[in-house]
């Protein structure tokens, strides 16, 4: 809702249709509940609920498509997309209500957990302009033009690193599914061992089950992400040829292949450092790696078109090292961070049956 007026008017000022604009809002704001139920969903585990409302959407995106395609040429393929995720959403909001309940609409209580944790609303700060910090200075360089009235753009940089960071789809998909399953199970059975009082001993048993889960697991990712990303640099020429790209922007595009499997590293060690609530040291990443971003981009600007993409690059590297010296160092103490960061109860006088406070 509060970008909902920015968002109307930067659409409404884009030289197409009206039937367009109006289509484009709608995706945006739909895609944005999208993401906000899926949080809800994901935290249920209801995976076979999300499965099925992406299942339905697609099927009612290639039907509106399909049929207002055939009528209103660009804008009903348009619009039957908007339908699709509509229905998505339509889905996943009724497994929301079927799973929560009905909520109060109007209730603001929500706005006090920015006082109540900071650090995550600056992760999140960090983190999303980092993503964006380097697009947003090539927009406005001296590479950057004007696609519209209120559209700009940097042709040769934008494109490939859009592709490259769609090469690091497969490892989030494949960690998450590994996140939620043996890693979580180990670190469950660290904190109920924890709630049912068990000894030193047990502790540090269920401390290496942990460290064995995440260095087996992240060892897989690596291994996955790494095939994928080794094959995404050896088709880089014939990707760059299918697509039409310019041959200036190979160079780019394999850079930003490596960087994005960088940062996408980063990205999944944070996640690890927010289960064990380190939320410092998360922000810290984050922190990192937005202000390293400008600062390396600005450097790659001033260098020129050889040194493009590798201010993500060296983004990606510093913070991928901060966050495995501090997911390192976390783990080995784990007992200690544990119980350090628990709260003292209030001393008691024990007197005559009554307890008394002191």
């Amino acid at each position: 809702a509060f970008w909902g007026g920015p968002v109307l008017w930067f659409f409404s000022g884009i030289g197409t249709g009206w039937e367009m604009k109006v289509a484009a809002f709608l995706l945006y704001a739909l895609a944005v509940g999208i993401w906000l139920a899926m949080i809800f969903l994901s935290a249920a585990q209801d995976y076979w609920g999300v499965s099925k409302a992406f299942l339905w959407g697609m099927a009612a995106s290639l039907i509106g498509s399909w049929l207002l395609g055939e009528t209103r040429g660009l804008s009903g393929y348009f619009f039957g997309f908007v339908l699709g995720q509509a229905a998505v959403l339509g889905s996943l909001v009724t497994t929301m209500l079927r799973e929560f309940g009905y909520w109060e609409p109007r209730d603001h209580n929500w706005l006090r957990y920015f006082k109540l944790h900071p650090r995550l609303a600056a992760i999140g700060l960090f983190y999303n302009l980092g993503i964006w910090a380097d697009k947003f200075l090539f927009w406005t360089s001296q590479e950057g033009e004007w696609l519209d009235a209120r559209l700009r753009y940097c042709a040769i940089y934008d494109s490939p690193m859009f592709f490259a960071y769609v090469s690091i789809l497969p490892s989030f998909v494949y960690f998450f599914l590994l996140l939620e399953t043996d890693f979580f199970f180990k670190y469950h059975d660290y904190y109920a061992a924890i709630q049912d009082q068990e000894g030193l001993n047990v502790l540090e048993r269920r401390r290496v089950g942990i460290i064995e889960s995440l260095r087996h697991n992240l060892s897989r990712v690596l291994l996955v992400q790494g095939l994928v990303s080794v094959a995404a640099l050896l088709l880089a020429p014939w990707f760059v040829d299918v697509t039409k790209m310019n041959p200036l922007q190979m160079s780019i595009l394999r850079v930003g292949i490596y960087g994005a499997f960088l940062q996408g590293g980063a990205l999944i060690l944070q996640n690890i450092l927010l289960y064990f609530d380190h939320q410092e040291e998360a922000m810290k990443v984050s922190a990192v790696f937005c202000l390293t971003n400008v600062a390396a981009t600005v450097g790659t600007l001033l260098l020129g078109l050889p040194a493009y993409g590798y201010g993500f690059a060296i983004a990606g590297l510093a913070t991928i090292a901060l966050a495995i010296y501090y997911l390192i160092e976390r783990l080995r103490l784990l007992h200690y961070w544990t119980f350090s960061r628990q709260p003292f109860p209030e001393p008691v006088l024990i007197a005559e049956g009554k307890d008394t406070e002191l």
